[in-house]
Order: structure tokens, then C-alpha cells, then sequence
């Protein structure tokens, strides 16, 4: 849908991987429709995840080791909890973007299921390796929505994720010919540093989306794991998501089950077409792309949902054609650009804290990227189909959806902290405005986190016995 090069966003790259890299969003308290009693959310920040997880650990003994690998950007401690004694290694990461937080609900619930249960153990042939977050900071940034009510607005309103080249991970190391990034942060050589030690045979980054039902990433193609996992999402009550990435180089091995987006070839090609390689990335290789290539292992990714809406379920066609998504995504990236624009003189301050800083990192990329992403859904629209309907299911993934929120959201987050009280009401007021139009196109429920975690947990043991 979006030309070769989209100069405004790389050219391959889905809206996850890039727009949702360093932006977020706030707004007000907008109720779900149709709810008797509001859902809550009940996820760990890093201090309770860590009690959460010390029990288990204290009860395998010996048969668990704990390793510290490093610390975080403020300090905390990020360790590496190994399980078992097979021959093959396994490695799961939670948290590799920190407003994903159901992937450490997912490695607690695995060091649970490992330590009641020494028959699975012995019997997976695995060594288990486990980082329960891997960005503890970024997870604690979001506090405020995790354990708090299950709305968009809410979690808007305390939504936080690092500026793209912060992101453990996208931080690996990448050496190429017209393009280099060795600025990896303190986590993401955290992570370097648990491959070293588990040279796992298999790796699995545990992530999560919005809405918008679950899809699996594979390293490479296992055409029989793939059918497998495509099926599976039914069994457990979540829509399949079936475009995965929307507008992402990717091959579909089966219905919603997508190749790695590669970011080497990406650039090559960028370099090919005479761009400048700096604006199309910034960043480095993901963990997918680096573990494969280091040590060969193979790799799967499970994203679950936070919300499912009910238009997922539905092949039906909608109202909208192409180019009426992407005049929706035009508007909000207008009003977007008018917003940072008035921001400037307070992206231009130095931070005086390290939320405040993180904060101001994402936001200033979201301003270096707001002329460019213009331009590139200007240059979309003048060739988008008019005539034919998106399905109600597609238009879940291809609509704004919480994207757009995301810029004003945390600029309305920092500037109420730098008591900026004029600009914060002007984002909180945009973002408002956003989740109202959403809201009044989808009905969000939040998916059940025990279904998440049961599909993760299952995708993890399917993959690790087609993995070596």
C-alpha cells in the first residue's frame, strides 16, 4: 500500500515496528460502550514481578541459577534465571518494548510450570533461559496504566515507549556498507550478553499490539510449525490477525504467520535507491535478525492483544476504501505536526530528570519524522483505491487505531511534568478527540491476559521443538 521508499517511514516497515517505535499517547476517561463494570488491568511493574517470580525460583533449588547480567539505564538489576539440564538451549525475553507487558506474565507462568512440573522438565530437552524484562525501566515507566482500569484512555494517559534506537530490541549491533550503529544501550547489551552465555538453539522475544488479534513471526520458514500455529489462535478464543505488520516486507508462510522483517536487505536497497540510510533507520538490527545470523538460532514471536474488537471477527466489507484510511491518517498526522510544531521550544529544553529525558527522546524523533511521514501518506493517497472496501477485519490493522495517539499523548505527559499546563491541554485535548473517533468505530474488550499467556506459552513449546 505505501510506495517502494516511503520517505517518511522505511520502506518494508510496518506502522508497529517504526511509528509505534518512540511514540505514545494520553487522553480522558472515556468509557468502553456496553460494560456493566469496568475491566482492570493486573500487570506487574519490575518490583512485583520480581516477587512474583522468586518463589518459583526458591523452590527449584539448585535446579535454577540466577545470573546478573547488568543493569539498566537507572540502575536496576536485569538477571537471567536458567532452568534444566537438555542439550539443547532456549532463551525467552520479556518486555523487549515495555508496553508490552504480558510476555513476563508469560516467562513467570513458564519458571512456574518448570518448577512444579520435573518430568516437563527433563523431558523438553531443553536448557531454559529466561530474561523476565528486559527494559525494567521502560516497564516502569508504564506503571501507571498497568494495574489500573482496562480502558484506551487510561492506558494512554501513562503509555510510554522508548525512542526507537532506545529499544533493546532494536539495538543490536549492524556493520554494512554506508550504514553502522554500535550505540547499544545498557539493556540491549544485557541481551547481547545472555546470548553469549545460552547460544540458544532457539529464541523467543515475547510481544504484544494493541488490538488487532495475535500473529506469529519466524525466523525462518517451518511449513509445518507455521500451519500449526495458525491454527492454534481458535483454540484459545483470539482472533488471527492475517495482514500481521501492515505495509511491512514480509512473506506469509501461513495465515498470520510472517518471515522476520530483515533490516540489512531493507537498507541495501535504501543505499540502492540513493537514499540517506540515517533517515530511513537510525537503529540497529533486532534480536530476531541478530540471533539468527550470531548463533543460528531460531526464532518466534507470539504478539497477543491487549483489546480484541468485535470487527476483527468479521470478513464483511466495511464503509472505507484505501484512500479513505489513509485520509484519516493524513488528518491525524496534520494536526500531529501542528501540535510538535508548537512544541518545539519545549523539545528544545534539557530534560531535568530521566523520565522527563525519555520522554523528550521519543518526541523529538516523532517531531524529526512528522514532515516526512507527511509527505509519504500525501504521496499514498494520491494513488489509493477509492473504489473497493477494505474488509471490517483488514480495517482493524489498517486504520489509524492508537497509532496517531500516541505523539500528542506523551507530549501531554511531559509537558504536565514540566508544568507546561497551555500545551499539555492542547495534547490531552487532541488525544481525547482521537480515542472519541475510535471508539465510536470499534467496541474494545480487553482479551482475557490467561488466554495471552496459554497461547504464548504453547507457540513457545511448539517452536522450540521445531527449533535445532
Amino acid at each position: 500500500m505505501v510506495a517502494d521508499i516511503d520517505p517518511g517511514r522505511p520502506f518494508g516497515v510496518g506502522r508497529r515496528t517504526l511509528l509505534a517505535a518512540g511514540l505514545a499517547m494520553t487522553g480522558a476517561g472515556i468509557p468502553m460502550r456496553g460494560w456493566t463494570r469496568e475491566p482492570m488491568f493486573d500487570f506487574p511493574d519490575s518490583a512485583a514481578l520480581r516477587r512474583m517470580i522468586q518463589p518459583a525460583i526458591d523452590a527449584l533449588g539448585k535446579a535454577a541459577q540466577v545470573e546478573h547480567l547488568g543493569q539498566s539505564a537507572n540502575g536496576k538489576p536485569i538477571e537471567m534465571i536458567s532452568i534444566g539440564t537438555g542439550e539443547r538451549s532456549a532463551l525467552i525475553v520479556g518486555a523487549p518494548h515495555p508496553n508490552e507487558p504480558i510476555g513476563c506474565l508469560t516467562v513467570v507462568e513458564l519458571v512456574r510450570r518448570l518448577a512444579r512440573d520435573p518430568q516437563f522438565r527433563e523431558r523438553s530437552g531443553y536448557r531454559w533461559h529466561f530474561i523476565p524484562a528486559i527494559d525494567p525501566d521502560g516497564l516502569d515507566l508504564n506503571a501507571g496504566w498497568l494495574q489500573g482500569p482496562a480502558t484506551i484512555a487510561n492506558y494512554m494517559r501513562h503509555f510510554f515507549r522508548p525512542a526507537f534506537a532506545r529499544q533493546p530490541e532494536y539495538a543490536f549491533p549492524l556493520d554494512m556498507p554506508g550504514y553502522r550503529f554500535e550505540a547499544a544501550t545498557p539493556e540491549n547489551l544485557c541481551w547481547q550478553r545472555a546470548l553469549a552465555i545460552a547460544r540458544p538453539d532457539f529464541q523467543s522475544s515475547l510481544h504484544g499490539s494493541d488490538t488487532g488479534g495475535a500473529f506469529y513471526i519466524l525466523s525462518e520458514n517451518r511449513p509445518g510449525l507455521a500451519r500449526q500455529l495458525s491454527r492454534q489462535t481458535k483454540r484459545f478464543g483470539i482472533a488471527l490477525n492475517r495482514l500481521g505488520e501492515p505495509d511491512a516486507t514480509i512473506k506469509s508462510f501461513a495465515p498470520g504467520v510472517f518471515s522476520a522483517f530483515e533490516v540489512e536487505p531493507y537498507l541495501a536497497e535504501a543505499g540502492r535507491a540513493g537514499k540517506d540510510l540515517r533517515q530511513f533507520w537510525g537503529a540497529g538490527r533486532s534480536s530476531t535478525e541478530f540471533a539468527a545470523q550470531t548463533y543460528g538460532s531460531f526464532c518466534m514471536i507470539c504478539e497477543v492483544p491487549l483489546w480484541e474488537d468485535s470487527r476483527q471477527f468479521s470478513s464483511r466489507p466495511s464503509s472505507c476504501s484505501e484512500a479513505d484510511v489513509v485520509r484519516m491518517q493524513l488528518d491525524q498526522l496534520r494536526k500531529n505536526a501542528r501540535l510538535l510544531d508548537r512544541a518545539a521550544p519545549l523539545l528544545a529544553r534539557d530534560p531535568p530528570d530521566s523520565e522527563s529525558q525519555a520522554l523528550m527522546l521519543a518526541l523529538r524523533e516523532a517531531a524529526a519524522l512528522s514532515d516526512s511521514q507527511l509527505a509519504a501518506a500525501e504521496a499514498q493517497f494520491r494513488t489509493a483505491e477509492t473504489k473497493r472496501r477494505e474488509s471490517l477485519a483488514d480495517l482493524v490493522q489498517l486504520e489509524p487505531g492508537t497509532t496517531q495517539m500516541r505523539a500528542p499523548a506523551m507530549l501531554a505527559r511531559l509537558a504536565r511534568r514540566l508544568g507546561e499546563h497551555a500545551l499539555a491541554a492542547a495534547a490531552e485535548a487532541l488525544t481525547a478527540g482521537y480515542i472519541g473517533e475510535y471508539l465510536r468505530r470499534s467496541s474494545l474488550r480487553p482479551v482475557p491476559v490467561a488466554r495471552s499467556i496459554a497461547l504464548q506459552i504453547q507457540s513457545i513449546i511448539l517452536s522450540a521443538r521445531q527449533a535445532g
